[in-house]
């Protein structure tokens, strides 16, 4: 699952493997926006699959 970084998202799913990821939204014409996004799983990555 993916989903927004937050400090409340972060303590709901303490207990799963949380990943971090910066990416760059680009809906918007603006040109976009940095943010950092959380891939939380039940199972731990293998290396080089995130």
């Amino acid at each position: 699952m993916s989903i927004n970084d937050t400090p409340e998202i972060r303590e709901w799913f303490d207990g799963f493997h949380i990943y971090e990821e910066r990416l760059n939204y680009t809906i918007a014409k603006s040109g976009g926006k940095k943010v950092q996004e959380l891939i939380i799983s039940n199972r731990e990555s293998r290396a080089g699959l995130l």
